[in-house]
């Protein structure tokens, strides 16, 4: 509530000397008297005249006092701000990405500035109106259901955080769209800077009304970040750090901090114009594993891309295990590709290694091949025992007619001049990637199971002349690394916001230590695996209770958005619906009530006409 007229409230002056008439009105003349007995009720009324006692009873001043407070509140002119609309519901979609924890000028950020406006339009709302509220990043989440408490509302949007996530709004309009639906005409309210996608086919609102939130701001920001290996030293890393200025115009100067498990390796000073992007490239000596972080020493108005973590691994060499009776031009083969800790065994042997870990098993030409488990399976010239790999005879002298050269393990592959004398006739799952067939029937095929990849060759490869021509060894080379780079999807250690955590089948459930220090036990799914809902903040990510050979892994997730990191708002971030521009002040109306109170005054003044002539007659 507001007041028009504050200087009405000078007439509260009035009311001491109102009260003030009333003892002098009570005063009386003294007389001797020669005795009280007939005089009783005289003295009850001497009795009560002491300060404040002389009042009791006295409705009528009461009225009067009443009468004169609202006479003075009607001249105030009391108003209340209410919502310039007709609507009962109202669906608030409310943007928690990482570019809202943008500071402004005042220390604010635009979440701050966004939840004002909400708070606003709460206060406003009338008894008969409710609201909803969906927060979208990444994801979207129903905050609070349709309520009409404005303390549930006010705590529920209290409550609130900002991600280090991206934007995207595309669930949040159909939650809105899809819940809107119970409800009469309801008006759909969007808080946000504008920085996200356009939410492309989804069914949109006729009509949003959206609220831009905050104003061009500074940003200096590091957009990505890799580490790899030198391939002549393996104990050589090189960091490669993308950097941009988003300014509008500022130009920034300062110091890229460049830290190994916390420890400073180097600083280099940078100076970037406004709308610039450079590259900065690091070597250092890493033998073993460790935690990569580069930090800016700068000043602007988001913090949180000014940080970037890599988890860098240990260099491995390849652990394979052949499974041949006749390995000969297969460890040759394996030798040429590098890289590699090759162990060669006879089947009779296999139960001696089946419990090592190797990250890929080699079965050639094996009688009745197993399926090595926690491991990638190559199969030449046999198959595993699985419910749908089927084998119906022989194929005799098959001719290559087609393969799949778009796939990583035909890479650079010409399988015209491979000859053989028979093939097996496989029927493979559905789901398998046919890369090698001769007509109608597949020759070379592969499937996932397990998070593990199982390559299966249907010829003996000292049946054909592929052992003798270099595709033999590129073959083995791109599987190998096909394997490893799928294997490593898998058990991803660099993660961006809003990406999940998944880990194999484990014991018990892993628990993930977050960078907040908290811990979260995973969720299992089907499978057997764990997962971790989409991460939200940036920061070093540590999954712990693990099997026992790698008891706890490390997992760095950062915020790389050229999206999030441009701070500039847009002013019509959907184009296929109707925007309606809105501002605070456009959202309300003013309500004056002071002919209500004129109202209570007429009644007031009758009230005490009344009083009053009933005391003069009694």
């Amino acid at each position: 509530m507001s007041f028009i007229n504050l200087w009405a409230f000078a007439f509260l002056a009035l009311l001491p000397i109102l009260i003030l008439l009333y003892f002098l009105k009570l005063k009386r003349s003294k007389f001797t008297v020669a005795s009280t007995l007939l005089w009783q009720k005289v003295i009850e009324d001497m009795r009560v005249n002491s300060p404040f006692q002389k009042l009791r009873k006295t409705l009528l001043m009461f009225l009067q006092i009443l009468l004169l407070l609202l006479l003075i509140f009607a001249l105030a002119r009391p108003w209340l701000k209410s919502l310039n609309s007709k609507n009962k519901s109202f669906i608030v979609m409310l943007d928690t990405s990482a570019s809202m924890m943008t500071v402004n000028d005042e220390g604010k950020t635009r979440l701050d500035e966004a939840k004002e406006e909400i708070e606003k339009v709460i206060d406003s709302m009338t008894f008969r109106q409710e609201m909803m509220i969906v927060t979208f990043n990444t994801r979207s989440k129903i905050e609070i259901h349709f309520k009409n408490n404005k303390k549930l509302l006010l705590k529920s949007l209290k409550k609130i955080e900002a991600t280090d996530a991206t934007t995207s709004i595309a669930d949040a309009l159909q939650i809105a769209k899809s819940l809107g639906k119970s409800r009469e005409s309801p008006q759909f309210l969007l808080f946000s800077d504008g920085g996200f996608a356009d939410p492309g086919e989804v069914k949109l609102p006729k009509e949003i009304e959206y609220t831009m939130i905050g104003k061009a701001a500074n940003n200096l920001a590091i957009t990505g970040m890799s580490v790899r290996r030198k391939r002549k030293s393996k104990a050589t890393i090189e960091l490669f750090v993308g950097v941009k200025n988003f300014s509008p115009s500022k130009k920034f100067k300062g110091n890229m901090l460049v830290y190994l498990d916390d420890k400073l390796l180097d600083s280099r000073a940078f100076s970037l114009k406004a709308g610039d992007a450079s590259s900065q490239i690091y070597e250092a000596e890493m033998a073993e594993d460790g935690i990569m972080k580069v930090e800016f020493e700068t000043d602007d108005d988001l913090k949180v891309d000014n940080v970037a973590y890599q988890i860098v691994e240990k260099p491995q060499k390849r652990s394979v295990l052949l499974v041949s009776d006749n390995a000969f031009y297969i460890e040759k083969a394996l030798y040429a590709t590098k890289n590699i800790d090759l162990e060669s065994i006879t089947f009779a042997r296999y139960a001696e290694f089946k419990d090592l870990p190797f990250k890929t098993v080699i079965w050639n030409n094996v009688k009745e091949p197993l399926v090595a488990r926690d491991a990638n399976n190559m199969y030449f010239g046999c198959y595993p025992k699985m419910s749908d790999v089927k084998s119906s005879g022989l194929l005799k002298s098959p001719q290559i007619t087609d393969w799949d050269s778009q796939h990583p393990v035909n890479r650079f592959i010409d399988f015209s001049n491979l000859a053989m004398s028979e093939a097996l006739k496989i029927k493979f799952p559905v789901d398998a990637q046919i890369l090698l067939k001769s007509k109608n029937d597949p020759i070379i095929a592969m499937f996932e199971r397990d998070q593990y990849q199982i390559l299966i060759s249907g010829f003996n490869i000292f049946k054909s002349s592929w052992p003798f021509q270099l595709s033999f060894v590129v073959f083995l080379h791109n599987a190998l690394n096909h394997f490893e780079h799928q294997l490593a999807m898998q058990t991803n250690s660099n993660l961006s916001v809003g990406q999940s955590i998944s880990v194999e089948k484990q014991k018990e459930a892993p628990v993930v230590l977050m960078p907040n220090g908290k811990t979260r036990e995973m969720t299992q799914v089907a499978g057997g695996g764990y997962t971790f809902p989409p991460v939200a903040k940036v920061g070093i990510y540590e999954i712990q209770k693990l099997h026992a050979s790698s008891p706890t892994r490390k997992i760095a997730v950062n915020l790389f958005s050229n999206q999030e990191s441009d701070l500039a708002p847009v002013s019509n971030p959907i184009t296929e619906t109707k925007i309606i521009e809105s501002k605070a002040s456009e959202k309300h109306i003013s309500k004056e009530f002071f002919r209500i109170l004129l109202l209570c005054v007429l009644i007031f003044l009758v009230l005490e006409w009344i009083v009053y002539h009933r005391r003069i007659l009694s």
